[in-house]
C-alpha cells in the first residue's frame, strides 16, 4: 500500500534533482564570505547581512508565493524559482559592489522561497496519505545532499577560479534545475482542477488555518526544529565544544558532518514510519528524541556524552521532518496547500532567525548550559502542545 507508482515516481526524481540544484547554490556564499568582505571592505556585521538576506527574503515571501502557487499552479513557480535562484547567484558573482550583491542575494532567496513552497505543495498533490511522507522524505533528502555539498564545492571552486566565477558556476547549476522542471514536470491533475475553484480571499483562508489548533501545533513544531538547528547546532555548539572539550574546528566540523550523515541516513526510514504508523506518533517521537539532545549537551563534559547528544539531536530532526510536512498537507484542502506550506516554511525561517538571537542572549546572560536547557525545554513544550491539540489526523485527499 502506498508504494510510488511509475507515473508518480518519475516526477519525484525530477523534483528531487531540482531541489538538490537549488540548495547546491544556497550555501555557496558561506565559504567565500571572508573574501567578499575583504574585496568590498565590509564589516563583519555587514558581511553577515549578505548571508542572512537570503533567509530574510524567504521569511517574507513564503506565504505570498504559496498563495500564488494555489492560484496559478505549481509548475510555473517550480520553473521560475530555480531560475531566479540561479540568476541571483550569477548576479552575485558578477557584482562589483555591495548594493548589487545584496540585491542579488535577496533575489536568490525569493527564488528559493518560490520553488520550495510550490514543490512541497506539488508533492502533496501527487500523493496520498499512504505514500506522502515518503515522497516528502526523498525531497528533504535531496535538500540535505545539495546543502551538504554546496559549501565544499563552492570553496574548492573559489580556491581555483576565484569567488566571482565560483558563484557564477553554482548559479548555472541552479538554472539547469529550471530547465529540467520546464522539460519534465507537468501540472498535477488535482492542482489544475482545483485552480478553477480557488478563492481569492487569502486572508479568510489563512485566518481559518490559524483558528484550527492542529495547524498551530504543527507549525510550532517546525519553528522549534529550525530554532534548534540554527540556535543550538550552528551557534551554541561551536562555543561549548571549544570551551568545555577544547575541540578543534576540524573535529567539530567532523561532528557536524556526522550529524548531517545521520540525518540523511534516517530521513527515508522515518518517512516510511510516518506513512505506516501515522504522522502524529512519529512527530511526537521525533520531538521527544530531539529534546534530549540540547539537554545532554548542557551536561556534556566529555566526548562520549557530547557525541551521544549529537546523535540524538540529528535522529530527532530526521524522524520528525517528513512527518511534519506530510501532516500539514494531510489537514489542508488541495485549494490551500500552497498557502499552508508557505506558512509552514515561514515558521521554519522565523525559528532559524530567532534561534541564534534568543539562545545567544541567554548564553551571554546566564551561560551556555542555560541556553541549551532552554532549547530542550522549548522542544518539550511544543511537543506537549502538539500532543494536546493535534489528536486526530484529518485527511483531505
Amino acid at each position: 500500500m502506498g508504494e510510488p507508482t511509475p507515473s508518480r515516481a518519475g516526477p519525484l526524481r525530477y523534483v528531487a534533482f531540482v531541489t538538490a540544484s537549488v540548495y547546491l547554490g544556497q550555501g555557496a556564499v558561506a565559504p567565500v564570505l571572508p573574501q567578499i568582505a575583504d574585496d568590498f571592505r565590509l564589516s563583519v556585521v555587514t558581511a553577515g547581512l549578505v548571508f542572512s538576506s537570503f533567509a530574510l527574503a524567504r521569511l517574507f515571501l513564503n506565504v505570498p508565493f504559496g498563495f500564488l502557487s494555489d492560484r496559478y499552479g505549481r509548475r510555473r513557480m517550480m520553473i521560475a524559482g530555480p531560475l531566479l535562484a540561479g540568476i541571483g547567484l550569477v548576479g552575485s558573482g558578477l557584482s562589483g559592489a555591495f548594493a548589487p550583491l545584496l540585491a542579488m542575494r535577496i533575489l536568490g532567496g525569493a527564488g528559493s522561497a518560490m520553488y520550495m513552497t510550490a514543490a512541497e505543495a506539488y508533492l502533496a498533490d501527487i500523493t496520498t496519505q499512504g505514500n506522502r511522507a515518503r515522497f516528502i522524505g526523498v525531497n528533504q533528502g535531496a535538500l540535505l545532499v545539495g546543502a551538504s555539498i554546496s559549501p565544499g564545492l563552492a570553496g574548492v571552486l573559489a580556491q581555483g577560479i576565484g569567488w566571482h566565477r565560483a558563484l557564477v558556476a553554482m548559479g548555472v547549476i541552479s538554472v539547469s534545475g529550471a530547465v529540467l522542471a520546464a522539460a519534465r514536470l507537468r501540472e498535477p491533475d488535482t492542482s489544475a482542477a482545483a485552480a478553477q475553484e480557488r478563492s481569492t480571499r487569502t486572508s479568510s483562508a489563512l485566518g481559518g488555518m490559524f483558528r484550527r489548533p492542529e495547524f498551530m501545533a504543527v507549525w510550532l513544531i517546525t519553528l522549534a526544529t529550525f530554532f534548534t538547528r540554527s540556535g543550538t547546532r550552528n551557534t551554541i555548539l561551536p562555543f561549548v565544544s571549544e570551551i568545555r572539550l577544547d575541540m578543534s574546528p576540524g573535529t567539530l566540523g567532523l561532528v557536524l558532518t556526522g550529524m548531517m550523515i545521520v540525518q540523511g541516513s534516517l530521513i527515508i526510514p522515518a518517512s516510511r514510519w510516518a506513512d505506516t504508523y501515522g504522522r502524529r506518533r512519529v512527530i511526537l517521537l521525533g520531538v521527544a528524541v530531539a529534546a534530549c539532545g540540547p539537554m545532554m549537551f548542557a551536561a556534556a563534559e566529555a566526548y562520549p556524552l557530547f557525541l551521544v547528544a549529537a546523535f540524538l539531536l540529528a535522529t530527532g530532526e530526521a524522524t520528525g521532518g517528513p512527518a511534519s510536512a506530510a501532516y500539514v498537507a494531510d489537514i489542508t484542502p488541495t485549494t490551500s496547500r500552497g498557502l499552508a506550506m508557505g506558512v509552514n516554511r515561514t515558521m521554519g525561517d522565523l525559528g532559524f532567525i530567532l534561534g541564534p538571537l534568543v539562545l545567544g542572549y541567554v548564553a551571554d546572560t546566564v551561560g551556555f548550559a542555560s541556553a541549551l536547557v532552554t532549547n530542550g525545554a522549548l522542544l518539550a513544550a511544543v511537543g506537549l502542545v502538539f500532543f494536546r491539540f493535534a489528536r486526530k489526523e484529518v485527511v483531505t485527499d
